[in-house]
């Protein structure tokens, strides 16, 4: 289930890069909006929208569903609230367990640093609470063009090694175990770095943050994510100004939104 990246233009090419077996892959961007042209993605905070992954699943038998980014699948639900995660989180529990299938949730990172690596995962920290195994993928800070994948959480099993790779035009490519931690991987910023941040940077996480939440979200709740990442009021004003963010109005709170 994909958001992001063109099935055509972007998925196939990668898939047959690394040689998948295609007719063993489902792409499911979303479901046709009322008006019939459109297609919305499959808002699983909605019974409905749960029963059509249900239905997927009992016609396809799959053992591995990947939801990217899972914030763009659960519609209007605030991504940093607990008590509206979970509720997402749950069902699709119970229908890995129903169906016998893996269940792969992206979401970006956070720019801002933290105490805890575990933190930098963008949204309530209830959504690796509920998973029972976290992967971190990271930049090696020494060789930029090689990816680190860290095991971050791991109930079920053992901790997996550190793994690096790389994806080249050549396809993609395990490098074995690395000796590097995820607390240098995601080394944070110092204050001094994060006060001269530009406003070029402020329109790139400006834009970056609102990319995950399709029907906007609170001005609050961008602002408050904007000083945690080092990014003070006036400057992500000025950012959303650039950017000619869409302001609503919907009862007592102001929305931002990135244009269609």
């Amino acid at each position: 289930m994909t958001a992001e990246d063109d099935p055509g233009l972007t998925l196939r090419p990668r898939l047959e890069l690394m040689k998948a077996n295609l007719p063993n892959i489902l792409i499911c961007e979303g479901t046709l909006a009322n008006d019939g042209n459109t297609v919305e993605p499959l808002d699983l905070s909605t019974l409905e929208g749960l029963e059509t992954l249900a239905a997927l699943c009992e016609k396809y038998k799959p053992t591995l569903i990947v939801i990217d980014p899972f914030v763009a699948f659960i519609g209007r639900t605030d991504i940093n609230k607990a008590n509206e995660v979970r509720p997402v989180m749950t069902p699709l529990n119970l229908l890995a367990r129903k169906y016998d299938v893996a269940i792969l949730l992206v979401r970006h990172l956070t720019k801002g640093a933290r105490e805890r690596i575990i933190y930098r995962g963008m949204g309530t920290i209830d959504i690796i609470a509920a998973a029972r195994s976290s992967l971190l993928v990271a930049s090696d800070p020494d060789s930029p063009e090689i990816r680190i994948m860290f095991h971050q959480k791991h109930n079920l099993s053992r901790q997996g090694a550190s793994l690096g790779y790389t994806i080249t035009d050549q396809g993609f490519r395990w490098l074995g175990e690395v000796n590097v931690s995820p607390i240098d991987a995601l080394k944070p910023e110092t204050v001094e770095a994060r006060g001269r941040r530009t406003k070029d940077e402020a329109q790139e996480w400006l834009e970056e943050f609102l990319s995950q939440y399709p029907q906007g979200t609170s001005s609050q709740v961008v602002l408050e994510a904007a000083k945690n990442n080092g990014f003070s009021e006036s400057t992500i004003r000025r950012a959303k100004k650039e950017l000619d963010i869409i302001v609503k109005k919907k009862g007592s709170i102001w929305l931002w939104r990135l244009k269609e």
